[in-house]
């Protein structure tokens, strides 16, 4: 799993809350389009299943964006399945 979600302690607060949170998205390293694709599929998942603000999801999609631009072959990917 890539995506890095919040200490066993803080998760425990909100997972008693039935909430997944996962870290600000530029914490994450990504050398290469199979990570970036990776990244993408593991974000989606667990954002079907969390509440997210309007801010939050803006900040991922622009993450998104600066990924499909470094890895332009990602871009059309991305889009179909609605990453950004």
């Amino acid at each position: 799993m890539i995506l890095h979600t919040l200490s066993n302690r803080e998760r425990d607060t909100h997972e008693d809350r039935g909430e997944v949170i996962v870290e600000w998205p530029g914490k994450y390293n990504v050398d290469t389009a199979n990570e970036a694709r990776d990244l993408a599929i593991e974000w989606s998942h667990l954002a079907g299943e969390q509440d997210m603000s309007m801010s939050e999801l803006v900040e991922w999609q622009d993450y998104f964006e600066t990924l499909a631009e470094r890895f332009p072959e990602l871009a059309d990917e991305f889009r179909e399945n609605a990453i950004i």
